[in-house]
């Protein structure tokens, strides 16, 4: 049991006496727990001075303690070996040689033991972070007017944007296939023939294009609210500008929500040949009012032709009969994936690949399987809404040139800032297994999170917490 449940603040008199009470032992304060003790004792008396009506002051001069306590305790934290205990904890047992054994065993008692949970250590360590790299925001809130989490999420955008700044300035990598990011209206690019690049034609078209529901892409949200019969023809118009530029043996991938899922999933229908309607399952999504909630993603694949790219490697699995029946008639090359992808979450806010002043970015990882599967090393591949420049990253990373069109001229600056980062990488695996998806349970003590995953996640993928729990269990959608 907490100091917080142990103090009992009955008068003005007892809230005073557990104010001084709380700034005598910060600064006494030499380990995490005591620190934790002390923003306790705060939290309590802060509790009280609201809930009596005692004025900004109370509220504030306990709250400005508890902060400190708490970014004391984040400070000690860093400092030390942290003992998670509990989920896998055990593995450090398992590795660990003969001759450290004894030395593992005689560890200090975890920190949840010693009545610090995960989320607690994880919020400490983050305002420590904050007081360090931004005092001012960490100023904010002592003052409470900006949570932890907030603050913390503000500092590494901030990081994020140096880290931008700095490639903006420097030179583009001379080992990166060529690349260019045109800025302008996709419609007036595709007539100017932008698309091209060394006189080839794009083998590969992904377009993930404004959704219509009011996101503002730096023109206004209004400019992303048309008429819905005139954003469907816009649509046709830059899906036919699409199917001329082409190779012959190219393809072309759109992604859509379920406003206009079926309007523009007919316009692919009818200029194409459809191979393929997937479902991107991300995870997490909108919670709806009356009707089943949404977390998934239209992404339509269609070819120009009836002879076209389509590599398995980057889009084959280990089948059932291979994992778990061990069963001799398995193909020893796996199977293809299916048609519903659930192996990879949307990104989140805090996500450690999210660049902060883009409203919406899709996943590497989600573009890498596309552009392996759809088009070869040296091949050309054109985004016609180029955004935050992640079909360009995961085009660049697997040795293909790329060509985007970007309407924001901020939009187009940071991608561009983007592509000069990137790191060709043949190397890196696509298909996941949805077989493997029955191993682990992950559970994030961070911000809640529950998914599966192939193997155990070192961070989370929704707010890149280390404090993960691993079990093995079934997905509620196996049949086993």
């Amino acid at each position: 049991m907490s100091d917080t449940q142990l103090v009992r603040i009955r008068t003005e008199e007892d809230r005073i006496a557990v104010v001084d009470r709380a700034r005598a032992m910060l600064e006494r304060a030499r380990t995490p727990v005591e620190a934790k003790q002390v923003a306790d004792l705060a939290k309590a008396a802060e509790r009280y001075a609201r809930l009596q009506k005692l004025g900004e002051e109370a509220v504030s001069h306990a709250r400005a303690i508890a902060v400190e306590a708490l970014a004391l305790m984040g400070e000690m934290l860093k400092v030390i070996e942290k003992n998670k205990g509990g989920g896998d904890g055990s593995n450090q047992h398992k590795q660990a040689t003969s001759s450290r054994r004894e030395e593992v065993a005689e560890k200090p008692p975890s920190l949840l033991k010693q009545g610090i949970s995960h989320k607690q250590s994880m919020h400490a360590q983050s305002l420590a972070i904050v007081r360090a790299s931004n005092p001012d925001l960490y100023e904010e809130v002592r003052a409470g007017k900006k949570s932890i989490a907030t603050a913390h999420v503000e500092v590494k955008r901030q990081e994020k944007r140096e880290e931008l700044a700095a490639l903006a300035d420097a030179e583009s990598d001379p080992k990166l296939p060529p690349w260019e990011i045109h800025t302008g209206d996709c419609l007036k690019l595709f007539r100017a023939d932008a698309w091209k690049l060394d006189g080839k034609r794009p083998r590969l078209i992904f377009a993930d294009p404004p959704y219509n529901i009011g996101v503002d892409y730096g023109m206004g949200a209004d400019a992303d609210r048309i008429d819905p019969v005139k954003f469907v023809k816009w649509c046709g118009e830059w899906i036919a500008y699409s199917e001329a530029a082409l190779t012959k043996d190219g393809s072309f991938w759109l992604l859509i929500s379920d406003e206009f899922a079926l309007e523009l999933g007919t316009l692919v229908k009818h200029a194409f040949h459809l191979q393929n309607w997937i479902i991107w399952y991300e995870s997490f999504g909108v919670n709806c009012a009356r009707k089943f909630n949404r977390t998934k993603r239209h992404l339509f694949h269609a070819t120009k032709s009836k002879d076209f790219v389509f590599n398995e490697d980057a889009v084959t699995r280990e089948s059932d009969r291979q994992t778990k029946y061990n069963d001799a008639r398995a193909n020893p090359g796996g199977k293809l994936l299916d048609d519903v992808w659930f192996d990879i979450p949307r990104l989140a806010g805090t996500a450690t690949e999210r660049l902060p002043d883009f409203p919406t970015q899709l996943p590497l990882a989600l573009l890498g399987r596309i552009v392996r599967c759809a088009s070869m090393p040296a091949d050309l591949v054109l985004d016609p809404f180029c955004g935050s420049g992640t079909t360009g990253a995961a085009s660049l990373a697997a040795g293909r040139s790329f060509v985007g069109f970007e309407k924001c001229d901020e939009f187009a600056r940071l991608a561009r800032a983007r592509m000069k980062g990137v790191k060709v990488d043949m190397s890196i695996p696509i298909a996941a297994a949805p077989a493997d998806f029955l191993k682990w349970y992950s559970l994030c003590y961070g911000c809640g999170a529950k998914f599966f995953a192939p193997t155990k996640y070192k961070t989370c993928p929704r707010c890149s917490s280390t404090e993960l729990k691993h079990e093995r269990r079934t997905p509620p959608w196996s049949s086993q």
